[in-house]
């Protein structure tokens, strides 16, 4: 008689979880870091059939919206839907992608591409160009961004992620003009968040630049560098691809009641 499916929630340091995280590694890069390094603001919980990890589903809360991915057997991911906010942002794979459409209601799919690029297959440009910068530039990092739609975030919040990340500045004239955000890094993948640029700045080769430094934090930690971005996006992906990243992968990236896009 087959085991029935059993919903639980991980603790850190679950080595179980890891290996099972761990098989793709470059996707579930974020998960892993989360596990073990964001303890208040994360939880992630997995569906086993006996001591078979089956699915798992995490949240992230940040102050604009909650971020929940999904990842696994379809039967099993079935399972931990419930555990999806009423209002979230959800990355899952395309796998799971008409599990996701029968069994909630959703404003908007996009599709992303993930990208890598392998140490000593990088070609950067001026990364020394870049600043790191620090929490002195707390308030006009909190109102910076291209991504309009999004709300305004606290500055602790923003301080928070200045003192803990590693986050890279261009600038002209005094400005800030691109960013670039190393956010997690493990030894076989470090991951890129948050590019984005003004649009007074756009086509000058401010974010190349951002993310060259991003890319070569990112090396010194980790075999690769991994980074989302949204599939019809072709002027960044052509960056990306410029600085050597390839694609790796896909996801959907599922709007939920936030009005926020990727």
């Amino acid at each position: 008689m087959e085991e029935e499916l059993k919903v639980e929630r991980v603790a850190k340091g679950d080595r179980d979880v890891i290996d099972y995280l761990g098989k793709d590694v470059v996707r579930n890069a974020l998960d892993i870091w989360g596990l073990e390094h964001e303890s208040e603001k994360y939880r992630l919980h997995v569906c086993r059939r006996g001591k078979d990890i089956k699915a798992h589903l995490s949240t992230y809360n940040t102050p604009e919206a909650i971020y929940v991915s999904l990842g696994g057997e379809e039967l099993a991911a079935d399972s931990l839907l419930s555990l999806v906010p009423t209002k979230a942002v959800l990355t899952t794979t395309k796998e799971l992608g008409d599990l996701v459409k029968r069994k909630l209601k959703f404003d908007v799919i996009y599709h992303n591409d993930l990208m890598v690029v392998n140490r000593e297959e990088e070609t950067l440009r001026s990364p020394e160009r870049a600043s790191r910068l620090s929490s002195e530039f707390d308030n006009e990092y909190a109102t910076f961004g291209s991504s309009f739609n999004a709300p305004q975030v606290p500055v602790e919040w923003i301080r928070e992620g200045l003192n803990k990340n590693f986050i890279f500045g261009t600038f002209d004239n005094g400005k800030l003009a691109s960013v670039a955000s190393l956010v997690a890094w493990l030894p076989q993948v470090a991951v890129i968040m948050g590019v984005e640029t003004k649009f007074e700045f756009r086509r000058r080769g401010f974010a190349r630049i951002a993310v060259s430094a991003a890319v070569q934090e990112g090396l010194r930690r980790s075999q690769a560098c991994g980074l989302f971005v949204r599939s019809d996006n072709q002027q960044a992906i052509a960056l990306y691809r410029s600085l050597g990243f390839k694609k790796y992968g896909e996801e959907l990236w599922i709007d939920i009641g936030t009005g926020l896009i990727p």
